[in-house]
């Protein structure tokens, strides 16, 4: 019952828990006519879609048939452009459907633009694919699609009477709307919200009408296959006559739900709502104002707002926004009317009108007060522990100048007394919020910033807010403190309101018993001290993600092998294949030794001799052996009187295969941190000391800022942190919510840093679920609307930690702490994480401020205040938001919880019934919350929990004579164990199926070398991976791209998880390219366009860089071509990276000559034989290391795909010339 009121408040989920059902016959002849779904509804069941969507089913005995009619009054702002499967053509106008088979666990996901371009994928894996046949129209104000979806990709024909759930749903771009068969909403991907079809014979709809002649009334109209008389029709549960006239709120928004009954089966349940008036809210407070207005002095604006409310009732509801203006100063002067007559009742008329209100409750200007009028201000609080207050003044009719308030007297309790520093008075300031992408109640002015209070005026009717709080010191005795404050202004008398600090007879711990992870970057025009927001942070008991700068690496590890007398290599494979040895030197790149071959089915023995090997340091040693499905290798390094050392032993590895596609060659790796002849060099100096200084003001967690190599500093952070302790607190973020294509990249990092050493030092992963695919993760952290919290009990059993997050997609019933939710939501979070046992809380930023925040709460495209949750301070200071406070005040919270529990081994042995209350209180009143998706959205029942627990661990501390003393807490948990690592990583090496794997003998063509030609692929071989005709076996592989018709032969189409893996960096180019080009041909399918929600729209073309997690196209140590919005963008350089952009040159379908070429002073980029960029200045060279580029996505994130088709990739070490270019564009 608790779980139903909450949904009731807070999404109206219970009044609108209908899912609409559909039936479909077992068989269907050629001419039967189509099940009508009717109209869709809005993706929220209380709003109707501006443009009308409609939808019917079909089937034959081989396929479903889904028919969507779209109508659009603004044909000529349609957005379709995608082509080419899995386009994301969720960017532009589409119609997504969702199916779920009964035998299914998981759904598929379908979308289609006005083209008929599909995109499909299982759930969220974009990796599978399901061919259906599509037909898409347009008409003069409409579109409409036709799909047929095989049953065979779905598990097979539907069985008798069998149930799949299912939705369809509309994304609409020329005015944004989203619709609904089944409303869902949050987003579409909800399939607990999805309706269903049901596979039976029974009489079907053909027509859904629903028609409302008149302001009260409806009717709803089905037209049937068949006779339908014996049906049993329901509307909202009583039973119904087809065609008939039902009542309906002339006001008020409402979903009618009819359902047809064959016996006692339910065939169909069709949904309707109606529409509210705009000014459903407004009449309905001004009628419950006007049912106790009595005062004479308020009978003008009585019988104005009677008057109006008569005027209203005569006009259509969707007339009614022409007087929302004249409403809402008619609501303005009735509220002001009843709290000032309500506060005069019990002071004099020449004070100032106050009330007070938790901290819990915005007070937006244009709503109601709901606090209490006059009274005492009353505070509760523990030592170390703060709480806070509204106050809201409200003025007359005529202003009130230079209103100001300030403390007068003591705080005292009996003797005691507390200093008059620990009570603070701000004012609540008011941003401006943009139309969010979530549903809000209001957009507008929002309270959020608390300024200082210095003197300010109240306009008349209006009201300004005071924010008062407490900070109780540690050494406060116990006891109600009472005060007054003062409250001024120069055209009124002094008004004092009272005050009351309850300290609690505990003390909260300085440091937080939970791990917090927020980002942390205060740039902004005026320059921010960062040791501020540090201290900021830390008193509102959050860690940022880093307090302190990396330590320096003063000189690398390094292996020399200058006493070395040979290197012997010993190689079996199953065919002929080259064999390539490089060596990784930090300066020059990488040196190769000539080619060797491998003969098949035997031994073969190659001895490196000295002048072979290198003659100075370097960084790693690899060895790979192309060609072939397998190889074993066994390596000696003999150095000059000493033993031999065994480098591997027998070690078989094998090409990993990606469907028909290789996606590697067998390939071994020596890295100099694993076995050093020069120990590296850190400089942890000034770490440690900055470092020392963060911990005792007590951070959770930081961030290990690893560099490349990843094993190196991940053994150096090992071996420097664990003997102070310290190695607990670290974690890498190597990679943000990385999709499944982008999982052996991913892994590729995290393996690095699991090697290293003891592999102590924990891997965090941001991620939607826990993809066993990725087993070298020790701390998840999903999103929270994404949570299961089954899953997560599983991966902490298994020794993992599992920290959430809120973001972007986490929006209602979810809490997130964006300026247009309640404040109740920052609050509850860490109610939530204590509930469901979360080891860890993280946010991407608080203080992202790519706009000015004091202009606009849109720090973030189409949310706001997400990643702003304070405000630069002119002083350099941080300015504190109602939301930032109110999360501090749950993190207090989570103190209590904590003490609690720790209290409760003693009180098994002295109060068995005690132990019964705080047992009871640690599961956290349901009438609070539920879960993390059902929480009451009504404050008092948290603040009266927050009061029992204070109230409880206050009966704790007498009993025991103590205070209880957190231990275990923070929880760190293990994370990886070394044998799981081993396991993983010989499944990296060894593929699962390498026992199946077939013996392969690949026909290579003879290559064409060119001076300074690193790579050529032509895309023309008939072979499973991209040779390389410039002969240096530098091999490229097909990520899912498709071979298509190309500039000349063959080419390659990349798009949504569609690519082509380049090899490393340093192999094509060393490891500081000072010059070098990059070129190919390319025919464009689509170009981005900059997103709905203002965030920039990238693709990329060409990727290639330095080892580095960063998730967007905007890093350091790059060469990239690739589009922000629609202009073209090149990236070339160490530091100075950035070249240029250009208004797009290409022209969708044609074919393009691309070319970038660099020397240390010039970049410049042609296309089709012609310079579009140039760009002098002195440029440093990108540093590359073994990190793999891309053709056709962002080689880090695996995102940002290039919708096109590719031929003829060159890629140069010299800069060739123009007149070398221009030949080749011809």
């Amino acid at each position: 019952m608790k779980k139903l009121l909450f949904l009731t408040l807070a999404c109206h989920v219970s009044a609108f828990c209908a899912l609409p059902l559909a039936t479909l016959p077992l068989q269907s002849a050629s001419d039967s006519p189509m099940v009508s779904l009717g109209q869709l509804s809005g993706i929220d069941p209380m709003l109707l879609p501006k443009a009308k969507t409609e939808a019917w089913l079909g089937r034959t005995d081989q396929h479903l048939i889904v028919k969507v009619v779209c109508q659009e009054p603004l044909m000529n702002k349609l957005q379709a452009k995608l082509i080419g499967h899995d386009a994301l053509v969720w960017t532009e106008d589409c119609v997504e459907i969702f199916i779920q088979p009964d035998s299914w666990k998981t759904y598929a996901h379908f979308s289609f633009n006005p083209l008929g371009t599909q995109y499909d994928e299982l759930e969220k894996d974009s990796r599978w694919n399901l061919k259906c046949d599509v037909n898409a129209t347009r008409g003069e104000d409409s579109w409409t699609i036709v799909v047929k979806i095989p049953f065979q990709g779905l598990g097979g024909q539907p069985k008798p009477n069998a149930a799949w759930k299912f939705n369809i749903c509309r994304s609409r771009k020329p005015s944004p709307e989203l619709s609904c068969w089944s409303p869902t909403q949050t987003g579409f991907h909800e399939p607990e919200k999805f309706g269903s079809i049901l596979f039976a014979n029974h009489p079907f709809p053909t027509e859904i009408n629903w028609s409302f002649p008149a302001k009260q009334t409806g009717i709803a109209n089905l037209k049937w296959n068949v006779n339908a008389n014996q049906l049993e029709l329901l509307l909202n549960g009583k039973p119904y006559k087809n065609n008939t006239t039902f009542p309906v709120d002339p006001i008020a928004a409402t979903q009618n739900v009819l359902e047809a009954k064959s016996g006692n089966t339910t065939i169909l349940r069709a949904i309707r709502t109606t529409e509210a008036s705009p000014l459903a809210t407004v009449i309905a407070e001004i009628n419950e104002l006007l049912k106790d207005a009595k005062h004479d002095d308020a009978r003008e604006t009585i019988d104005e707002c009677r008057q109006f409310l008569k005027v209203l009732d005569m006009i259509p509801n969707e007339n009614h926004d022409a007087l929302k203006n004249n409403a809402n100063q008619l609501l303005g002067k009735a509220r002001q009317l009843k709290i000032h007559a309500e506060f005069a009742q019990n002071n004099s008329k020449d004070k100032i009108t106050y009330g007070i209100e938790s901290s819990l409750q915005k007070l937006l200007l244009h709503k109601p007060f709901t606090g209490k009028v006059g009274g005492t201000i009353k505070l509760d609080a523990g030592r170390n522990e703060m709480d806070a207050a509204q106050v809201a003044l409200f003025a007359k009719d005529s202003i009130l100048l230079a209103t100001e308030a300030k403390l007068v007297g003591k705080l005292t309790s009996g003797n005691d007394v507390l200093d008059p520093s620990v009570l603070r008075i701000r004012r609540v300031g008011h941003v401006m919020t943009t139309k969010p992408t979530y549903k809000v109640e209001h957009v507008g002015l929002w309270p959020d910033a608390l300024i200082e209070a210095t003197p300010f005026d109240i306009m008349p009717n209006s009201f300004e807010t005071l924010w008062i709080d407490v900070r109780v010191p540690t050494d406060a005795k116990p006891g109600i403190y009472k005060g007054t404050i003062q409250v001024a202004a120069m055209n009124s008398d002094v008004t004092d309101i009272p005050l009351e600090i309850r300290v609690r007879n505990f003390t909260i711990p300085q440091k937080s018993s939970i791990i917090t992870a927020f980002g942390m970057n205060p740039r902004w025009r005026i320059p921010q001290n960062r040791a501020d927001y540090l201290k900021n942070f830390l008193e509102h008991r959050i860690t940022p993600y880093t307090c302190v700068n990396p330590p320096t690496l003063v000189s690398p590890a390094l292996m020399d092998w200058k006493d070395v007398s040979q290197l012997t290599i010993k190689v079996q494979s199953p065919t002929q294949a080259p064999l390539d040895l490089s060596f990784a030197f930090t300066q020059k790149g990488n040196l190769a030794t000539q080619a060797l071959q491998v003969k098949p089915n035997q031994l073969n023995t190659f001895v490196i001799n000295k002048q072979q090997l290198p003659n100075e340091p370097f960084e790693s040693m690899k060895i790979t052996v192309t060609n072939t499905s397998k190889a074993t290798v066994t390596t000696m390094l003999h150095r000059q009187g000493k033993q031999p050392i065994e480098i591997f032993n027998e070690d078989t590895r094998y090409a990993t295969m990606s469907g028909k596609w290789l996606s590697a060659w067998p390939t071994w790796t020596l890295e100099a941190w694993e076995m050093p002849d020069i120990q590296p060099k850190f400089d942890w100096e000034e770490f440690d000391r900055e470092f020392q200084k963060a911990l005792d003001l007590g951070i959770t967690s930081h961030i290990a800022q690893l560099k490349s190599p990843l094993g190196l500093w991940s053994s150096e952070f090992q071996k420097h942190l664990e003997p102070k302790g310290w190695l607990q607190y670290f974690y890498t973020y190597l990679y943000d919510e990385p999709e499944p294509s982008a999982f052996g990249v991913v892994n590729e990092k995290l393996s690095a840093v699991k090697r290293a050493r003891s592999g102590k030092l924990k891997n965090m992963m941001t991620a939607r679920s826990f993809p066993p695919e990725l087993p070298f993760v020790d701390i998840w952290c999903p999103e929270l609307y994404s949570y299961k919290p089954e899953l997560s009990g599983l991966e902490q059993q298994k020794d993992r930690e599992v920290w959430w997050y809120v973001a972007f997609s986490t929006r209602h019933p979810y809490p997130n702490i964006w300026t247009d939710y309640p404040a109740l939501d920052c609050r509850v979070w860490p109610w939530m994480s204590w509930k469901h046992d979360i080891d860890g809380m993280l946010y991407w930023s608080v203080t992202h401020w790519n706009i000015d925040p004091w202009r606009s709460s849109a720090t973030f495209p189409g949310a706001n205040g997400d990643g702003s949750a304070i405000y630069p301070g002119n002083d350099g200071k941080p300015v504190d938001s109602i939301r930032w406070e109110c999360l501090r005040d749950g993190m207090e919270d989570y103190e209590l919880f904590c003490m609690l529990e720790a209290a409760i081994p003693e009180l098994k042995a002295k109060n068995s019934k005690l132990l019964k209350q705080v047992e009871k209180l640690l599961e956290v009143d349901p009438n609070v919350l539920v879960s993390f998706k059902d929480y009451n959205p009504d404050f008092n029942a948290l603040l009266k929990a927050r009061s029992d627990l204070s109230d409880c661990l206050e009966q704790v501390v007498n009993e025991l004579g103590h205070e209880p003393v957190i231990k275990n807490r923070p929880r760190r948990r293990q994370g990886v164990s070394p044998e799981e690592v081993d396991k993983a990583l010989k499944e990296m090496i060894l593929p699962k199926d390498a026992s199946d794997a077939p013996v392969a003998a690949f026909a290579t063509p003879n290559p064409k070398p060119e001076p300074g030609l690193r790579v050529h692929y032509t895309f023309d071989d008939d072979l499973p991976f991209f040779f390389d005709h410039a002969g240096n076996n530098l091999t490229a592989f097909n990520a899912n791209a498709t071979i298509v018709p190309g500039k000349s032969g063959n080419g390659i189409q990349t798009g949504h998880g569609k690519y082509v893996i380049l090899p490393q960096g340093n192999d094509l180019l060393g490891s500081k390219p000072t010059e070098g080009t990059v070129e190919f041909w390319v025919k464009p399918h689509a170009f981005p366009e900059r997103n709905k929600n203002n965030t920039p729209a990238y693709a990329c073309l060409f990727y290639l860089m330095e080892t580095d997690g960063n998730g967007l196209p905007d890093g350091f140590d790059e060469i990239a071509i690739y589009y922000i919005n629609e202009a073209m963008s090149v990236r070339c350089g160490g530091n100075k990276v950035w070249v240029g952009s250009t208004q797009n040159p290409l022209k969708l379908n044609q074919w393009h000559h691309i070319a970038l070429t660099w020397k240390p002073n010039s970049r410049i980029l042609y296309v089709d034989g012609k310079p579009v960029i140039a760009k002098n200045d002195d440029y440093d060279p990108p540093k590359l290391d073994a990190f793999k580029g891309t053709l056709g996505v962002h080689s880090p994130s695996r995102r940002f795909p290039f919708h096109g088709t590719f031929d003829n990739l060159k890629i140069w070490n010299r800069a060739r010339t123009q007149e070398e270019i221009e030949q080749t564009a011809k």
